[in-house]
């Protein structure tokens, strides 16, 4: 990708639900950290073009998986309202997000 002028200014990329977290996985913080990585490899050329890159990203799965966790763990632990565990997941996929773009970043120089 040599030059933006292909390009609009701004470009939206839209993570479902299911790209971040696919079906099969179990969720584990390594497996996010990979996919993550994997999200920020494959989206580090469009950076190069210097025009607005703005992600946003979906939650069903990972929201339904934390609402499992609360069904099963009730008995330990008081349940977060569902506005809480949105906010919850949606802070871990930026986070993770955020990592593998600042390590791609470092790698690519």
């Amino acid at each position: 990708m040599n030059s933006n002028k292909e390009f609009p200014k701004r470009i939206i990329v839209a993570l479902g639900g299911n790209a971040i977290h696919p079906a099969g996985i179990k969720g584990t913080s390594e497996e996010q950290v990979a996919i993550a990585e994997e999200t920020a490899d494959v989206l580090l050329p469009l950076l190069e073009l210097e025009n607005e890159l703005i992600i946003t990203h979906g939650n069903g799965p990972g929201i339904g998986k934390v609402l499992m966790r609360q069904a099963l763990a009730h008995k330990q632990v008081a349940p977060m309202s569902l506005d809480i565990c949105v906010a919850n997941t949606q802070g871990v996929t930026a986070y993770l997000l955020v990592q593998a773009f600042e390590n791609a970043l470092r790698k690519a120089g």
